[in-house]
């Protein structure tokens, strides 16, 4: 169980600094709104079951890649079809209330996923950093939200 919980810091860790970078927090929280995939007014939240689904770390993983890796994106260079080679999942956070002590940036993720869908779709969501084909690095990467319904996983 130690292990599981120190894994978590760690990619938790993990998430901060590429989230955070040099900068605050509050500097997430800015340049994180149009870093999100999708809008509100685009979004529509899933239902939730009580009690949530949370599902496990290779869930969200499997249904990230089969979720956001598909289609393709318009560059200088011409249409490129998404895969998982250049498309990969940087990170992944649960964004359910652990009791532990946060990590910087985990609130703005919060935040943001509860502004959506509202805090029990956030209580039972997952965050996902994906990267994109991009010409620039500083726009190549996005956040989704994750959350498991009865009919399957949903972003939002």
């Amino acid at each position: 169980m130690k292990n599981v919980e120190r894994l978590s810091k760690l990619i938790a860790l993990a998430i901060a600094v590429s989230l955070v970078g040099a900068g605050s927090v509050s500097a997430v929280s800015s340049s994180f709104k149009s870093s999100v995939v999708g809008s509100r007014s685009a979004a529509k939240c899933p239902a939730v079951t009580a009690p949530p689904l949370y599902g496990g770390l290779d869930e969200v993983v499997a249904a990230a890649r089969r979720i956001l890796i598909r289609g393709s994106v318009e560059l200088q260079q011409g249409t490129v079809k998404l895969t998982k080679k250049n498309s990969r999942i940087h990170a992944v956070v649960s964004l359910t209330r652990t009791g532990g002590t946060p990590f910087p940036g985990l609130n703005a993720l919060r935040a943001a996923a509860a502004k959506r869908c509202g805090a029990g779709t956030m209580e039972a969501s997952w965050a996902v950093k994906i990267g994109r084909p991009s010409m620039l690095a500083s726009t190549s990467a996005r956040t989704a939200f994750l959350v498991k319904t009865k009919s399957g996983w949903k972003t939002y």
